[in-house]
């Protein structure tokens, strides 16, 4: 089998954002999976090896295929920790080289340039993960407001050549070929279906009227979006939201505009905020809707995978992929308008239905973590990708 190695970086004791949790749940399905085509290694740089395999409760990081490589603390460490990666895939003797971080202290730029530099005389490939949704849009918006620090997105892209570029997101293929950024265009797939851990999200015995709002506290994600529809129903239809509970979960720039509009609309006794929990799947188990209000794709956002996997019903506003995840009438709803109306009323569709089809439709998104969004299934069509780049 040929050899591929994600590279990606994962620091102790820092949060925990979706490419953290799904990719080293993916290193353990791919060594289970009966349908996989490669052999892969996992090169994880960390800070502190045995605080970070404590940190992944369910001991993600203990996989025999797993090799860390140090954080270096001394005047050479750029070159110190290039020199780890790349000896690494020497000694691994690996094809393929699926890059995953991209830190905002530019690591692993250096190996990067090096390996771009010898192309002519060492053919490993490189592909990269695009996990982050808003990179088309901060060039389309010229990096300003909250997309500045994204322009270092584009300064990679011009100066390494990747073969290959797997993405959750559909706009980016249309970004890579037309931008301009690319000197050469390379290979853009996108996945249309997507895994969590069924096991550890799952649906509890007795559900709870529990609306679960998860993400960061940032504008694009618009959690006052959220809010100003709650509002609205609890001002024209009071009756829909008693015995419902809203619960906030995150934190960021934004809390305090949002908590300034839970007492400015007089909210507090529905509304709660929570931190991130460590434990989220103890709430997420017993919740019966997730809502999503992003203005950036939605698909594949884990949260709404997991929320799914636990038998929630989800309400998203309908922006790029989103359907992927929500079929419309059948596991949630897909808002007909993109603003707070077309909330508002997907909300007042879910709060009006009867007991028997409210759980019709949270017994349907569990069916589709079961037979749709599948380990197997991403691992044919991730691996199908890695096929095409290395044969192209």
């Amino acid at each position: 089998m040929p050899r591929i190695a994600l590279y990606q970086q994962i620091l102790y004791n820092r949060p925990l954002r979706g490419p953290h949790v799904f990719f080293p749940l993916f290193n353990l399905e791919y060594q289970k999976s009966t349908v996989k085509e490669h052999e892969i290694y996992y090169l994880l740089k960390t800070d502190n090896i045995i605080g970070l395999q404590n940190q992944y409760k369910e001991g993600e990081l203990y996989a025999p295929n797993i090799i860390f490589l140090k954080e270096r603390h001394h005047r050479f460490k750029t070159w110190h920790e290039s020199f780890d990666l790349i000896i690494t895939l020497i000694r691994l003797r690996i094809s393929l080289l699926h890059v995953i971080s991209y830190s905002s202290t530019f690591d692993p730029i250096t190996a990067l340039k090096f390996l771009h530099f010898v192309r002519p005389i060492w053919r490993l490939k490189k592909t990269f993960a695009i996990t982050y949704n808003g990179i088309p849009t901060a060039f389309r918006l010229g990096y300003t407001g909250h997309y500045k620090a994204d322009i270092k997105y584009e300064n990679l892209f011009r100066r390494i050549h990747f073969d290959g570029i797997f993405t959750w997101f559909d706009d980016v293929k249309d970004w890579a070929e037309n931008s301009g950024v690319f000197k050469s265009v390379p290979i853009v797939r996108t996945p249309v279906s997507r895994f969590c851990d069924i096991q550890k999200f799952y649906p509890a015995s007795e559900k709870q009227k529990i609306m679960v709002w998860a993400g960061a506290f940032v504008v694009y994600k618009r959690p006052l979006m959220f809010i100003h529809a709650l509002a609205n129903i609890n001002h024209k239809s009071p009756d829909l939201l008693r015995g419902w509970k809203v619960i906030f979960i995150g934190s960021g720039k934004e809390q305090q505009n949002i908590e300034d509009a839970i007492a400015s609309l007089n909210l507090h006794d529905l509304i709660e905020i929570k931190p991130a929990m460590q434990n989220y799947q103890e709430l997420i188990n017993t919740t019966m809707l997730h809502v999503s209000t992003q203005s950036l794709d939605h698909f594949p956002n884990l949260v709404i995978n997991e929320a799914m996997a636990a038998g929630c019903a989800v309400i998203a506003t309908n922006i790029g992929r989103a359907h992927l995840f929500v079929k419309h009438h059948h596991n949630g709803y897909l808002t007909a308008t993109d603003d707070v109306d077309g909330l508002e009323a997907s909300l007042i569709d879910f709060l009006s239905l009867s007991d028997t089809d409210r759980q019709s439709m949270l017994n349907n998104s569990r069916n589709l973590t079961e037979t749709v969004h599948t380990p197997n299934n991403f691992v044919k069509t991730i691996d199908a990708f890695w096929t095409e780049v290395m044969n192209a």
